[in-house]
């Protein structure tokens, strides 16, 4: 078989094989998928450089959450002797969505809010933080009040950082 034969056979095998399936034009791109009865696009989250310190499911409330940080947010949870100035936590919500791929299993459907927590600076009489709802609306208790900001912090400083092998 010469050359010119086997590059035709190969790319007429390869618009079979990528014509199979379905068509690019009804896929939702790289950064965005479809959620499945409601049509709603769920956009992923930027956390800007961060890591991820740690993810967590509120079932009641049908809440997925991540926790994000800075190096010295994660290093400050892991060693527990205080925080110091510089750390910054962001914490993105979710609302919880079936996965249409696999039964029973959920993941995060649209970005209910997004909150930050900014230690500002740290001395002898204690730490100065800063909290910020920068997208959606406060979260709200069991008991149907808005969780103040202070409570906010307590909370998500609260969290344990997950630790990778």
């Amino acid at each position: 078989m010469n050359y010119a034969k086997s590059k035709l056979l190969l790319l007429t095998g390869f618009g079979i094989v990528s014509a199979c399936g379905h068509s690019t034009a009804d896929r939702p791109g790289p950064q965005t998928r479809r959620l499945a009865d409601s049509g709603d696009v769920r956009a992923m989250f930027d956390a800007g450089g961060q890591e991820v310190i740690t993810p967590f499911m509120n079932p009641k409330q049908q809440e997925v959450s991540i926790l994000y940080g800075n190096t010295a947010a994660r290093q400050a949870l892991l060693d527990t002797v205080g925080h110091r100035a510089g750390e910054l936590f962001t914490l993105a919500t979710w609302e919880q969505a079936d996965d249409i791929h696999w039964y029973g299993s959920n993941l995060n459907g649209k970005l209910k809010r997004v909150e930050i927590v900014n230690v500002l600076a740290d001395s002898l009489d204690g730490v100065e933080m800063e909290y910020k709802l920068v997208k959606g609306n406060a979260p709200v208790g069991t008991d149907g009040q808005l969780i103040d900001g202070e409570s906010r912090i307590r909370s998500i400083l609260g969290q344990r950082p997950a630790v990778f092998p």
